[in-house]
């Protein structure tokens, strides 16, 4: 699986330094690079990545299009892909629905460990893309 692959571990390593710099994520800090263009320039990566990202869709194929997007995204791109969403389906005759599919941290409602391999995807968001796992507000 392409998430142990010491690409993905090192990152890891430059939170210190990354805490204290100015890239907007550790792995840009580790890499001098943001996480997609890593990956155009190491396709061997890329294909495992893809692969895990695949076999990790287990919804129909109609709905594996909006599956696990948001949490790689920061609040103010979710809002601009929203906001394009709806101005493709109000272009559209009928119109349209928007179905999010992705990871809801919900501590009062899930058991701990659920809870806490959220917690460790919302790292790995923060690491990685500068995204983040939500939680519904009280």
């Amino acid at each position: 699986m392409s998430l142990i692959n010491p690409a993905f571990v090192a990152p890891w390593l430059f939170l210190g330094d990354w805490f204290r710099g100015s890239e907007p994520t550790a792995f840009e800090q580790a890499y001098g690079m943001a996480f997609w263009e890593y990956h155009n320039q190491n396709p061997e990566l890329n294909h495992l990545f893809n692969e895990a990202m695949a076999c990790d869709s287990q919804m129909p194929s109609y709905l594996s299009f909006w599956q696990l997007i948001f949490h790689g995204w920061s609040d103010e791109d979710c809002l601009k892909i929203l906001k394009k969403c709806k101005e493709a389906i109000s272009s559209k005759e009928k119109g349209g629905k928007v179905i999010i599919v992705d990871v809801v941290i919900d501590e009062k409602k899930d058991e701990k460990e659920l809870t806490e391999t959220k917690l460790l995807f919302d790292m790995l968001m923060m690491v990685v893309a500068a995204g983040k796992e939500r939680s519904v507000p009280d």
